[in-house]
């Protein structure tokens, strides 16, 4: 399950790699008053993701003023504002309500320079509170917490310091830039954010990471069962800097406010149905200290899942918490079951179970293709050199990337992108791996090129923060990414109907080759007698009316002239920028992609050929439809299933070989692929595999792959050309049963093949 990826989009440098940072800070137990307040922790390397660094959290008082007035109103309002986290529609209509809004403008009225901290819009201080209450509703914590105008007021004293500064701390010292008595009032008793501010500043204290954060106490505090009231300060700009006022004795009561757990404790993530975008790889469990000893200094943890064990490293221990990190590498729709053991309760050991099943299957939403990025505006792609490329979300990134101005239009709640990348004049063969932003590059390629030959594979990319990782590996080439759509759990989409694969048009057999510049459009849903006109297969493929995509494999077959590209889009739009096929002349090639189509009638899309003279052959993998019973699509790290160079041997012309997919076991070392699989689950209708045809010798080739235990289709998915390394990302059917899912045949020469996976697609 990849957890907690595609809705933490933020702005980023990409082609030169330069991130910046935001920091949390944690206190000591604050008291009042200058010279009694905390002394700040020994400064530890801040963690870093996203732009945003996290230092440590505030500890909490030590006694409660008698007959303090905690507002028990609040409290009583607790459980009629939950959220109902076992009704899996509820959770996504309250997070898509939510993470969808619009933050309002800051309207920050104070000034650095002049040391003055100004205050934001009431809307603005709304907004941080209100996103607050979401978790602690998803939580089943307490009631909902009200905005404190003079806790608000020095909290934006502190955030002022801290943006002054560009450091922080919960003990400044006199001697820093505005520092003012209300500032270190607020440093002492707030949670503390560099680099964000609002909103996004509550997202990164609920994901509490880095290494002075293994309490988890950022969460810990905004959570708290007995909290009624908070304040924040903001300082959007030019440093990003946050302070949410969460020490006070009315945020002290332990045993006050209503809680789901009967027991006390609570969770992140809670039980039930959680949105992958705020499930993030620190996992925690609390318990609310009143009413009995707690201590679970001893405990452990295990977890599963969809009932297989996976590692889990404990990062703190202490009485009233533990926190974990599961080593989860399955997506989806999984159910991640935590127990955790030896809680000693008054003198007795028991133990805490609950599921978390992580929302994390997407639907996709395809768009008219769009570029995100192009290197060509600036240096090429070094041997062993690397970029985190934006993808999601809007800002000056995409232009800085030599993308479209503001970006494709791809939200933040995406979790995977059809991306067409392609090496564009590389001055030397290499190759490309592509990965989720911010996470450990894979062993998997995504793109074989070679030396003066443009390149493009097209296939799902998972995102991780709203951008993807890019490798470069031997040689150097400038990379150009386009988009053709995207997938999401948290918005309605399209979801993925498997088709055996079939041939949709073939100019070889109507039409007859394009010449440069060149354009046609092509009729792809329902029956008729123009599939045959287009030299695709008597009364269509099967697509139904009202399909939005189509999984479509394109091959320039036998150019001449010169070296071109393809361009593929909806009907009646106009041309794109974007490429979707690059091919050389001579030299077949295949490309495989989701390709977005227009709505009605005949026809849905058009091609336009530039560059050279070359046939086409659009072949059909399955189609996207917001109609029926399909399957969604579940993006992982990319995996290796299949290695022929390690197990098996090559094709030589003729072989056949089926290969085990989903589930676990020896059977994948067996085949090459990576120890007890790739977490593909039972049931999986498709897999996104990219199949590489490794140093082919004897002749060219082409390759195709099917269901195992149906017949050889006629339709190709991968050309090759000998001596060349080549892949092909695409959707790939599965069989339903069986011991093998997938079967390939090699045609013409002799070649190496590697199969990775890069998602996979499940109904329901």
């Amino acid at each position: 399950m990849r957890v907690g990826r595609g809705r933490h989009s933020a702005s980023r440098a990409v082609i030169s790699g330069v991130v910046a940072a935001l920091a949390l800070l944690v206190l000591a137990a604050p008291t009042a008053g200058r010279q009694a307040g905390p002394v700040a922790e020994a400064r530890r390397p801040f963690g870093e993701v996203d732009g945003r660094r996290l230092g440590a959290a505030p500890d909490r008082p030590t006694a409660v003023p008698p007959g303090l007035d905690r507002g028990r109103d609040a409290a009583t309002r607790a459980v009629e504002d939950w959220i109902d986290t076992s009704d899996r529609a509820a959770v996504l209509a309250a997070f898509n309500a939510e993470f969808d809004r619009v933050e309002p403008p800051s309207g920050w009225t104070g000034n650095l320079d002049s040391c003055q901290p100004g205050t934001t819009t009431q809307a603005f201080k709304q907004s941080v509170i209100q996103r607050i209450n979401w978790y602690r509703a998803m939580a089943g914590v307490g009631g909902p917490v009200s905005l404190d105008s003079a806790m608000s007021t020095q909290s934006q004293a502190a955030a002022l310091m801290m943006s002054a500064n560009s450091d922080l701390s919960h003990d400044p010292p006199d001697t820093w830039n505005c520092w003012t008595e209300a500032g270190y009032e607020g440093a002492s008793h707030s949670n503390l954010a560099l680099g964000a501010s609002g909103i996004s500043a509550v997202d990164a204290y609920m994901e509490d990471f880095g290494d002075n954060n293994t309490r988890a106490g950022h969460r810990w505090w905004l959570l708290q069962p007995w909290a009624v009231r908070m304040g924040t300060g903001d300082v959007p700009a030019p440093q990003p800097a946050n302070a949410i006022h969460v020490v006070d004795d009315a945020n002290y009561s332990p045993g006050s406010g209503e809680m789901r757990d009967p027991d006390r404790f609570f969770s992140w993530p809670p039980p039930g149905y959680v949105p992958a975008d705020v499930v993030w790889p620190r996992w925690s469990l609390y318990k609310d200290e009143a009413g009995s000893s707690t201590d679970m200094s001893n405990a452990t943890v295990q977890v599963t899942v969809e009932g297989r064990s996976v590692p889990v490293t404990v990062d703190h221990r202490s009485q009233d918490r533990i926190v974990f990190v599961p080593q989860i590498s399955d997506t989806g729709d999984v159910d991640v079951s935590v127990t955790v053991s030896g809680i000693d309760v008054d003198g007795t050991s028991t133990s805490k179970s609950w599921t978390t099943t992580v929302i994390g299957a997407s639907e996709y939403v395809p768009i008219t293709p769009c570029r995100v990025a192009d290197s060509r505006g600036g240096p090429s792609f070094g041997p062993y050199s690397g970029a985190w490329i934006t993808v999601a979300g809007t800002g000056p990134d995409f232009d800085a990337q030599g993308g479209r101005p503001g970006g494709c239009g791809i939200p933040e709640t995406a979790t995977a992108v059809e991306a067409s990348i392609s090496a564009v004049s590389p001055s030397a063969s290499g190759y490309l791996r592509v990965w989720p932003g911010f996470e450990t590059e894979p062993t998997a390629t995504f793109l074989n090129y070679t030396a003066r030959k443009g390149t493009t594979n097209t296939g799902a990319v998972p995102l991780g923060y709203g951008s993807l990782s890019l490798g470069n590996h031997v040689g150097r080439t400038h990379v150009v990414v386009d988009v053709q759509g995207y997938y999401t759990a948290s918005e309605p989409g399209a979801r993925y109907f498997s088709l055996t694969p079939c041939r949709l048009a073939d100019t070889r057999l109507s039409g007859g080759a394009f010449l440069p510049n060149v354009q046609r459009s092509y009729r792809v849903t329902g029956t008729g007698s123009e599939f045959e006109a287009q030299g695709g297969r008597s009364n269509g493929c099967g697509i139904p009316a009202g399909a939005s995509a189509i999984e479509a494999s394109v091959t320039a077959v036998s150019p001449t002239r010169a070296n071109g590209y393809l361009r593929l889009w909806p009907s009646g739009g106009a041309a794109p920028t974007a490429t979707f096929l690059n091919y050389v002349r001579g030299e077949g090639i295949t490309n495989t992609g989701a390709v977005p189509l227009a709505a009605g009638d005949s026809p849905h899309l058009n091609l336009r050929n530039y560059g050279g003279t070359t046939h086409q052959v659009i072949d059909v993998q399955g189609y996207f439809s917001t109609t029926g019973p399909g399957a969604r699509y579940v993006p992982i790290t990319p995996c290796r299933l299949v290695d022929t160079r390690s197990a098996g041997g090559a094709l030589s012309a003729g072989g056949q070989r089926s290969y085990r997919v989903t589930g676990n076991g020896s059977e994948f070392v067996a085949q090459g692929g990576r120890a007890n699989g790739c977490g593909v689950p039972t049931g999986a209708s498709a897999i996104e595999a990219s199949v590489t045809a490794v140093s082919p010798t004897r002749a060219n080739g082409f390759v195709r792959i099917w269901p195992a235990g149906e017949p050889v289709p006629g339709a190709t998915f991968l050309n090759y050309t000998r001596g060349q390394s080549t892949t092909n990302t695409g959707a790939v059917g599965l069989a339903p049963a069986g011991t093998s899912q997938l079967s390939l045949r090699n045609f013409g020469g002799s070649s190496n093949i590697v199969i990775d996976v890069q998602g996979y697609y499940v109904t329901g």
